[in-house]
């Protein structure tokens, strides 16, 4: 093709990146936009997980923290905006979390919940964590949001609207270095719009196949070039542009964090993986039925390179 007939690239300013991630934030890849190189091409980070390994390690000496942030109350909107609503039964899911989490391998006192965050204080709490030793000894990190939340993955502190992979920005390998190359769990229960999801009809019939498919792997290096966006796992309550069901019955709390929890219990650390317990959550899921048949369908989104099992070297 001739160079001069090639289509010009636009060009683009931190300011209009910064407004487009605030305000176009509609799926995993626009986290990306703020990203930041490594201090060095020199600098290489320490990681447990090789490029030629399959599965993550998780013989560290501790398996990792698991950060709340429970939304319950929210500060009063200004004048002509739309108020947001207590998140009764939002303590139910936290109370779920706490009781089952330590069969993954949590240590109680590593599970720590902030409740009624401003937007300011989140993004504190992920800053500490770059000081903190104990990460260096972990094999994973989970994330834990539970508040409103708004088209184009918006959710909300007790005081204002942040994009989720604003947040997620935070917990890149160049910023915290203790987690390079180590598998970091988002969760998060809040609704992703408003459209409503009322099923379909739907007759099972009985066909299926499989496949499989060999994998590729990289020669095996002291050092290795690793992409910084990898090792992320992006737990969603709703589909994209959909609601999410908390006030179904506030005492039992939310479809998703609920049947996460019970999936988890049932699960076999040694033989289910975190695809396993996902997929299980999404079956788990999609056949509740709230009023007039309302139906709603757990996602993910994952950059994960390796397998991950919670009992792997244990």
């Amino acid at each position: 093709m001739d160079p001069a007939n090639l289509p010009e690239v636009e060009s683009v300013s931190p300011d209009s990146k910064r407004k487009r991630l605030d305000g176009e934030c509609s799926d995993a890849v626009r986290f990306t936009d703020s990203a930041t190189p490594l201090s060095g091409p020199e600098e290489a980070l320490p990681t447990p997980n090789g490029p030629d390994s399959t599965v993550y390690a998780m013989n560290g000496l501790k398996r990792g923290k698991v950060l709340i942030f429970n939304h319950f109350k929210f500060d009063e909107r200004k004048k002509g905006e739309k108020s947001l609503e207590t998140r009764h039964g939002t303590d139910e899911d936290v109370k779920a979390l706490f009781e089952t989490l330590p069969k993954l391998g949590f240590s109680n006192d590593d599970i720590k919940e902030f409740k009624d965050c401003t937007k300011k204080e989140i993004w504190k709490e992920a800053e500490k964590l770059r000081d903190d030793v104990d990460l260096k000894k972990s094999d994973c990190l989970i994330v834990v949001i539970l508040t409103h939340g708004e088209q184009n993955d918006i959710l909300w502190a007790k005081d204002e609207k942040y994009c989720l992979y604003e947040l997620i920005n935070e917990f890149k390998p160049s910023l915290l270095h203790s987690m390079a190359g180590k598998p970091k769990i988002f969760i998060v229960e809040a609704p992703r719009g408003e459209k409503i999801d009322y099923g379909v009809n739907l007759t099972a019939i009985n066909n299926g196949s499989s496949g499989t498919q060999e994998d590729s792997f990289y020669p095996q290096n002291d050092t290795f070039k690793y992409p910084e966006h990898a090792d992320l796992m992006i737990l969603m309550s709703s589909h994209h542009g959909h609601t999410s069901n908390l006030y179904a019955n506030p005492k039992q709390g939310s479809w998703f964090i609920q049947q996460l929890c019970s999936v988890i219990e049932q699960c076999d650390p040694k033989t289910d993986s975190i695809i396993d317990i996902i997929i299980a959550t999404n079956s788990a899921v999609s056949k509740e039925k709230g009023k007039d048949d309302v139906k709603q369908i757990s996602s993910f989104y994952s950059t994960f390179t390796k397998q991950m099992f919670f009992d792997v070297g244990n």
